[in-house]
This record gives structure tokens, sequence and C-alpha cells, in this order.
């Protein structure tokens, strides 16, 4: 990958709290600024993608769900890779994983569809309007392989079985943005129009995180905490259960609109950024910790 030049200064970014001075990234009409002051953040290569959305970390590289381009991509040190050819079907890529076997399936909320690209490079639609879906969202896979995906406009979970049937997992979650699964087998899910995080474990649901202030794009989970980006106010937490939120990063301007996350295996967070959907625009940042 090349990257692009950055403008560091300092500021104090007294409102969240933070009592050193940390480097500011200063890019065309936007701010980041992480929260201590040995982190470092990067603005990758603008070639490969339009207004990337959902993010996965594999050792073969960073996979996009393009919003913006209508595409599932992988970002590789020499090219971008286009994982399948355009389709009706697929119109703004929203969310992508992976199973264990290495599958990558992706939602898309403007046609409601689930989609599979298998390891031999297959690429199959498993589930859409045909089976009810509407707007999906959020999706995750099961420690046993089962598919779950939120459905924004049906407020409801559902489970996708091997054969492509879809049945109903959790209702009554008003938008099931961003689901992950800890260690235990836990499934987290994130509604970012209440506000909520919820936490599911042994069929008992808690609230785990509800704050006003806080509306959760993305969740993700390493090292014990979830990662949870907020395109509201600009913010990327990491959140342990019991705890306060603490903020990461804080990011202003037109570069406030942060959507997915995702963590490599050295611990380097990747985010992406959308500064302008409707204009196919925006950025992946490189958060490497101190």
């Amino acid at each position: 990958m090349t990257f692009s030049p950055l403008w560091f200064g300092f500021c104090l970014a007294a409102s969240i709290g933070i009592t050193a001075l940390p480097p500011v990234t200063r890019e065309k009409g936007g701010t980041v600024i992480p929260a201590h002051p040995g982190d470092r953040v990067e603005i990758l290569a603008r070639n490969g993608y339009d207004a990337p959305d959902g993010l996965l970390w594999r050792p073969e590289g960073l996979y996009v769900a393009d919003e913006g381009g209508g595409r599932l991509r992988l970002w590789t040190a020499e090219k971008t890779h286009e994982l399948h050819a355009r389709t009706k079907q697929v119109q703004s890529p929203e969310d992508v994983v992976s199973d264990a076997a290495g599958n990558l399936y992706f939602t898309d909320d403007t046609t409601g569809g689930v989609f599979r690209r298998s390891v031999a490079g297959e690429f199959k639609q498993i589930a859409g309007p045909a089976q009810g879906l509407k707007s999906t969202e959020g999706i995750a896979v099961t420690p046993e392989g089962t598919i779950l995906v939120g459905d924004g406009e049906l407020h409801t979970i559902f489970e996708i079985g091997p054969a492509g049937e879809v049945t109903k997992f959790a209702t009554d979650i008003r938008k099931p943005e961003s689901m992950v699964f800890d260690e235990h087998g836990g499934l987290y899910v994130a509604d970012n129009e209440d506000n909520v995080i919820y936490y599911l474990l042994d069929q008992k649901w808690r609230v785990v995180l509800k704050d006003p202030e806080i509306s959760p794009e993305t969740i993700i989970y390493s090292n014990g905490a979830l990662l949870v980006t907020d395109s509201q106010s600009g913010r990327l937490y990491r959140f342990v259960r019991g705890e306060r939120p603490e903020v990461l990063l804080s990011l202003g301007g037109n570069m406030r609109k942060i959507q997915g996350v995702t963590v490599d295996g050295q611990g380097v967070i990747y985010l992406s950024i959308q500064t302008d959907l409707k204009n196919k625009k925006g950025y992946i940042l490189r958060l490497t910790p101190a």
C-alpha cells in the first residue's frame, strides 16, 4: 500500500479529557486526533475504493465493503482486487465478516441481500428479498457456522440456514447495525437508532451500554474489549463491560463520519471514513497504537 503525506500539528482536546498534546492530522477540512500522544494515524492511498463502509482484516489483506462503489474489494500491498462482477443485486455493501474456513459474507442495506464469496472464489446471494429481507445491516457467523443478519427496516435479527432458509432469531431491536461474538460465545449487538449495545449469553439478553451521546455504528471484539465507532460524534471507543467507554480517536469536520473498524494481528486498527457518500468519497485510516 502507498500512503499520502500527512501534516502533523498539536492541539489540546480538552472536550474529551485529553491532558497531553497528541498529534493532529489535518486533511482537506477534516481533523483526526488520537487520544494518546504516541499513537500514529496514517491515511491510506485514495485509489481502489469510493466510499468505504465495513472492513475486515485477514492475513491476505484488507477487505472493504465499498458502499459507494457497489463492490466487495480486497486491498493488498500490490493492488486492489474486485471480488465480484458488478450486479444489480449489490448496490451498497454494508458489513463484511468471514467464517472459520475463510469464506466471506457481506450485507447490502439497499437491496436487502446477503452474499457469500467462497474461498474458491464463487460468488452467490444466499438470501435476500425473496426470503423476506429488506435492509440488511450487521452480520455475524456463529461458532458453528450459522449466519446471523440484522434487518434495519424490520427491526429483527434473522438466522440463515444451510439451504438459505430465513428464520427469526431476535425481534424488537430498532436497527441492528453491527454484531460480533466474543470468546465465550456471547453475542454483542449494536443498535445505532436507540443508542444501545446488547449482549446475549445463555439465552439472556442484557443492555451493556446505553448512552445518548454514543451511537454505535460498528463494533468488533478484540483482546477482551469492544472497539466501537460512532459516526454521529466522530469517535472511536474502546469498551469493556462494566466500565466507561474510553475514547481512542476523535474526528472532526468532513472526517467525522467514521464507519467500519477492524484490527490486524499486531493490534493495528483500520477505520473507514465517508466524507461524502453521495459523491462517493472517503478514506481508510490506519491507527498504530504506541
